[in-house]
C-alpha cells in the first residue's frame, strides 16, 4: 500500500484513552478541497504525545445549540496538523488550508465521547464529540445560552460603626456574615454535574461560564436528583493560597482570562477557586425568594451542599449569637481574618440585609483606556480614565492598584472594558470635578 501523506497507517484511527481530563491540546481545522470528496472540514485534535484525531465534516464548526454529523478518520501525525498545499495524486488528492488553530481543554473523556472547551478564548465554547454506528459521530456544540433569571440581592449599605450596634441588639434569626471580597456568581445545577457562571452576562448575549476556570479545565461529575436539577444557588467566588484568600484584582485578572490562562495563573500562583454560597434562589424549578431567608440556608446546607464537590463549595461563615458575632467581627477588623478583610453582611431576621465596609471605596464607569509607560509601553494598559455614570463625563483616571496581568488584559480588550464598573477606593473628600483623590483600583465588579 503507497504511503498516504499524514497517514501512518490507514487502517488505524487512534486511541482516546491518550486524552485526559484537564489536557490542554490543539483544535485544528482544515480546508480540503479534494477531488474526489469534494469540499470539507477536517477537523483534528490532539497534542504531539497523542497525534492528531481526526473526523470529516460538509460543514464547518456547529454554532451553539447545532450538531451535525461527521466521520472518524484514520490518525494523521501531529506535523500534519500544519501542513497547506497541494496532495498531488491519490489518496486525498486536492488543495489543503489551515482554516483554525487553536487550544482546547478537555474536560471529559470515555471511548464514545469526548468533551471539550476551547481554551484560548474569553469567552469559551463548549464542544461535544459522540460516537454513532461504524465510522459516524456526531459533534454538538453544547455552549450555554440560556441565563438564569435571577435577582441580586440589594444591601443598604451603613458605616462600619453600625456593625457594633447590630451586635447588642441581635435577637434570633439574625445573624452576622463574613462579606468575602470576590466575584458573585450563579450555580446551576444540571442532571449529572454543576455549572458556575457570572452573575454579568458577556458581550456575546450567552452567560460567562467560569465552571472550567474554578475546575482548572475538568468539569465536575455530580450525581443530582431529579428533583434538584435545574437548582440556581448563589455565591461568592473567591481564590485562596495557602489558607489566605487573594487580592481580588489577582482573582479578576483569573476570571477574565482565557480557560488555558486561568488554569496557568493558579499553577503559578498555588491558588485554588472556591464558591461561598450564600442563597438558593430555585430548588429545582421552585421559587424560593419568598421563603425566609434562614429556611433558605437551611435547606442550601443540609440539601444541596452535600451534593458538592467538598473541596470547591462551602457555605459563608454565619455568627448566630451576640459573642460569635463580636469575635468574627473583631477578627475581621483587625485583619486577622484569612477569607476577607472588607467587611460583613448584616442579615436582621426581618427587614433589608446590610453591608458594612472597613475601607472607602467607589464604583465609577471606565470610559477610555490610556497606554501604559516604561516597561508597559506598547503592550499593557497604564490605568483608565472614568466617570461617575454610565454616560456622565470623564472626571478622573486611575493609574495604580494593577497587577500586570490585569494592565496586559485591559490593554488587549480595550473594548470590552469600556462601560464595566470598576471598584476603587481613595482618600478625602473628592475634588469638586468629582475626580477621587488619589484613587487606587481594587477590582473589575464581576456582578453588574
Amino acid at each position: 500500500m503507497p504511503r498516504i501523506l499524514g497517514i501512518p497507517n490507514r487502517e488505524y484511527y487512534g486511541d482516546i484513552s491518550k486524552l485526559r481530563p484537564g489536557d490542554i491540546v490543539d483544535l485544528i481545522v482544515q480546508e480540503h478541497k479534494a477531488e474526489r470528496a469534494g469540499k470539507h472540514y477536517d477537523i483534528r485534535i490532539g497534542s504531539p504525545k497523542t497525534n492528531l484525531l481526526s473526523w470529516s465534516s460538509r460543514k464547518w464548526l456547529p454554532e451553539p445549540g447545532e450538531k451535525r454529523m461527521i466521520i472518524r478518520q484514520p490518525l494523521h501525525t501531529y506535523e500534519y496538523g500544519g501542513f497547506e498545499g497541494e496532495i498531488p495524486s491519490g489518496y486525498g488528492k486536492g488543495t489543503v488550508r489551515k482554516a483554525l488553530s487553536g487550544k482546547i481543554v478537555i474536560t471529559d473523556v470515555s471511548p464514545e465521547r469526548i468533551i471539550f472547551a476551547t481554551a484560548d478564548e474569553r469567552y469559551p465554547e463548549r464542544f461535544a464529540l459522540i460516537a454513532g454506528p461504524g465510522k459516524r459521530w456526531f459533534l454538538a456544540n453544547i455552549t450555554p445560552t440560556e441565563y438564569p433569571e435571577y435577582e441580586k440581592p440589594k444591601f443598604v449599605s451603613v458605616p462600619a460603626s453600625a456593625v457594633d450596634h447590630f451586635i447588642e441588639k441581635m435577637r434570633e434569626g439574625d445573624t452576622l456574615q463574613e462579606k468575602i471580597d470576590g466575584a458573585h456568581g450563579l450555580i446551576k445545577l444540571l442532571d449529572r454535574s454543576v455549572d458556575v457562571l457570572s452573575y454579568r452576562k458577556s458581550v456575546t448575549g450567552r452567560p460567562i461560564v467560569h465552571t472550567e476556570r474554578v475546575f482548572r479545565g475538568v468539569r465536575p461529575q455530580v450525581d443530582v436528583p431529579a428533583g434538584l436539577r435545574q437548582s440556581l444557588l448563589a455565591g461568592e467566588i473567591y481564590g485562596v493560597s495557602g489558607e489566605k484568600a487573594i487580592p481580588p484584582q489577582q482573582l479578576g485578572g483569573i476570571l477574565n482570562s482565557a480557560i488555558m490562562r486561568a488554569m496557568e495563573s493558579q499553577r503559578k500562583g498555588d491558588v485554588r477557586l472556591r464558591v461561598a454560597l450564600f442563597d438558593i434562589a430555585k430548588l429545582g424549578k421552585k421559587d424560593l425568594r419568598d421563603l425566609p431567608y434562614q429556611e433558605r440556608m437551611r435547606i442550601l446546607r443540609e440539601t444541596i451542599l452535600p451534593l458538592l464537590p467538598k473541596d470547591v463549595f462551602e457555605t459563608v461563615v454565619e455568627a448566630k449569637t451576640p459573642e460569635e458575632a463580636k469575635q468574627l467581627w473583631q477578627k475581621i477588623r483587625e485583619g486577622k481574618y484569612p477569607r476577607t478583610e472588607e467587611g460583613v453582611i448584616m442579615r436582621p431576621a426581618e427587614g433589608k440585609p446590610m453591608k458594612a465596609k472597613l475601607m472607602e471605596e467607589e464604583e465609577v464607569y471606565i470610559r477610555r483606556i490610556f497606554p501604559g509607560e516604561g516597561k508597559y509601553s506598547g503592550n499593557a494598559a497604564g490605568g483608565f480614565e472614568y466617570s461617575l455614570t454610565p454616560d456622565g463625563k470623564i472626571v478622573g483616571r486611575v493609574g495604580t492598584g494593577f497587577s500586570d496581568e490585569m494592565r496586559r488584559m485591559m490593554w488587549e480588550r480595550q473594548n470590552e472594558m469600556i462601560g464595566r464598573v470598576a471598584r476603587i477606593k481613595y482618600q478625602g473628600k473628592p475634588f469638586e470635578s468629582g475626580a477621587r483623590r488619589m484613587p487606587v483600583f481594587i477590582a473589575l465588579h464581576e456582578g453588574v
